[in-house]
């Protein structure tokens, strides 16, 4: 069989997978699939980041559903989880441009046990990015500002980096 067919086939698994796991959330998860599906399958197609936005309350399985999806995929080692809710609250500014530095500039040895071209972003709590305060206008949170760079290229650019612990 071929690797593509191989893929199509293990995909289709795991959805089925997590549909016995995640019981009420079948139609959520064929939409993950159906999102997913060019990205798993014919990454080489993509230009663009595949960006999925799952949006409920809190502690309804959002997270803990694309975790289990990744572990299943055997992709979990490809995973930056960003909690915005912490970062939204932290004075250090660079804390997630310092935490992609260190994913992705790694030695060789680490670099091995991920793959790099294939990298799954988390933001979680994502609504604490941005948000309009009570006179309308925008407030933006300089700590989480990388993230919309690379959900809108998929591209890092990493400008200096400071430790600002003296």
């Amino acid at each position: 069989m071929s690797e593509k067919l191989e893929k199509i086939k293990k995909l289709s698994d795991v959805l089925g997978q997590l549909k016995t796991e995640f019981v009420g959330l079948d139609s959520i998860i064929d939409e993950i699939g159906k999102s997913i599906t060019p990205w798993y399958i014919t990454p080489e197609v993509l230009e663009r980041p595949v960006v999925i936005s799952l949006w409920g309350m809190s502690g309804v399985g959002k997270t803990s559903l694309i975790r289990r999806l990744l572990e299943l995929l055997e992709l979990q080692n490809s995973l930056i989880s960003v909690d915005c809710g912490s970062e939204a609250g932290d004075n250090d500014n660079r804390s997630i441009s310092r935490r992609l530095y260190d994913y992705f500039m790694v030695d060789e040895v680490d670099s091995e046990n991920r793959n790099n071209e294939r990298t799954i972003f988390i933001f979680d709590e994502f609504q604490h990015a941005r948000f309009i305060d009570e006179s309308g206008c925008e407030v933006r949170n300089q700590s989480i500002q990388p993230i919309f760079t690379l959900i809108d290229s998929g591209k890092l650019e990493f400008t200096e980096i400071c430790d600002y612990d003296l």
